[in-house]
């Protein structure tokens, strides 16, 4: 998929998204949207671990049991309801117990400080699954495509109700201040409060 491709496909989810009782909200979809990408990202994650493993001829470490992981429940033949229940009875609630690792301790703070699913329709669900599915977390030109939409939202969320605290520089801004600055490789950039890393 293309960059445009798949700029499109995401702003479609959020389309979805808005059509949702629970999700008609920027503050609402952003999150739901967050965690999906999360989860998908994870499973990337994991896959390319498990290639190094193999390759190194090491056992691989998974972080996340094999049916709570993206590429099984995500892809899995869900009827009706199912795939609401399943996402807010089984996946959250262990997403919210696991321990065992620094990774894994990672995984359930992020969890524990989201309520949890919230779309209402398994249809508009599974339509956005299936759009953060498409995204290959191990191609760089994704990666790049998703970071950028995904200021993109943030900044749609900042401007909209300011709860997200997201101030964005403007880019004319950081082109002049990376030309008055000239860095070069090698030099360490300090920047506390980067949010999205946009500016970086």
């Amino acid at each position: 998929m293309n960059k445009e491709s798949l700029s499109n496909t995401i702003w479609k989810a959020c389309d979805i998204m808005r059509r949702d009782d629970g999700t008609s909200g920027v503050m609402e979809y952003m999150e739901q949207l967050s965690w999906m990408l999360f989860l998908k990202w994870l499973d990337a994650y994991q896959e390319d671990d498990e290639t190094r493993a193999r390759l190194g001829h090491r056992e691989p470490t998974p972080l996340l049991e094999e049916r709570h992981r993206w590429r099984t429940w995500a892809h899995a033949d869900w009827s009706g309801d199912e795939i609401v229940n399943y996402v807010d009875t089984e996946l959250f609630p262990y997403l919210r117990e696991l321990r065992g690792s620094t990774e894994r301790d990672i995984i359930r703070t992020i969890f524990t400080e989201l309520p949890g699913n919230r779309m209402k329709s398994p249809y508009n669900l599974r339509d956005v699954i299936a759009i953060v599915d498409q995204i290959d977390f191990l191609n760089t030109d994704d990666i790049h495509t998703v970071s950028h939409i995904y200021e993109d939202l943030l900044r749609k969320l900042g401007s909209e109700n300011r709860l997200a605290g997201e101030f964005y520089t403007p880019r004319p801004v950081i082109r002049f201040i990376v030309d008055a600055i000239d860095p070069k490789i090698g030099e360490t950039v300090y920047d506390p409060a980067c949010g999205s890393c946009g500016f970086l």
